[in-house]
């Protein structure tokens, strides 16, 4: 009398008297496969709801320069400052807990990033009499690197970016030095923001500065390989 041998799950195993080649061992198998259909139809949701985080960012532009216009309301400019820094911390936060992060989501980050942090340090100095240096280099800095990440975009037919360590450092003390400058503006009677203005305004030159280097040190790398 033949010997029916099972796996531990209790199912014959493969090459077993009485197994029929390429039938299912048992009925799950098929639950399995719309389990996991399901699964991926969810992750285009997920990826939507992390880029609407970004898009926030896209959507605060027109409620600073309307707050900050020839009678600027300082408060509403602190809070849409503090929302957009939020949600440049909790998209890539909520991207790895979904399991969704993709490298056109790093895109839309970068992007959303330069937009923002430009005209909001454009529209403190002009409504709250941030220190011109300082946010003019950092404006002129943000606005060049978008614009040489969109020409090389261009040049190789799909969207590009490269954030470096400095590039890193640079967005997150910027938005530092953003909120700082619009809670200073927003609330005279709170010293903790003039402080935290000097802090991040000196993180932020010299971040800018080391995200530069590390720039035209990719650049060098990159002609020194393509001229090979």
């Amino acid at each position: 009398m033949p010997v029916l041998r099972l796996a531990e799950s209790g199912r014959p195993a493969a090459g077993a008297p009485g197994d029929v080649p390429g039938a299912p061992l048992s009925q799950d198998r098929p639950r399995g496969r719309s389990s996991f259909g399901a699964a991926s139809g969810r992750k285009p949701s997920r990826r939507a709801l992390v880029a609407a985080i970004s898009y926030t960012r896209i959507l605060a532009v027109p409620l600073l320069v309307f707050f900050s216009g020839p009678s600027p309301d300082l408060r509403a400019v602190f809070w849409i400052c503090l929302a957009a820094a939020l949600s440049d911390y909790f998209d890539g936060v909520t991207a790895r807990a979904l399991g969704v992060q993709s490298y056109r989501g790093k895109v839309l980050d970068f992007t959303c990033d330069k937009v923002f942090l430009s005209v909001a340090l454009l529209s403190l100095w002009r409504a709250a009499g941030a220190d011109a240096a300082i946010a003019g280099s950092l404006v002129a800095y943000h606005l060049l690197v978008l614009l040489a990440m969109t020409v090389i975009s261009w040049g190789v037919g799909k969207p590009l970016t490269t954030i470096t360590t400095g590039e890193k450092l640079v967005v997150i003390f910027s938005y530092v030095l953003v909120v700082a400058m619009a809670g200073r503006a927003a609330f005279p009677g709170k010293g903790i923001y003039g402080t935290l203005v000097w802090i991040g305004g000196i993180l932020s030159i010299t971040s800018m500065v080391f995200a530069v280097v590390g720039y035209l040190r990719l650049i060098r790398r990159f002609l020194r390989r393509y001229s090979q």
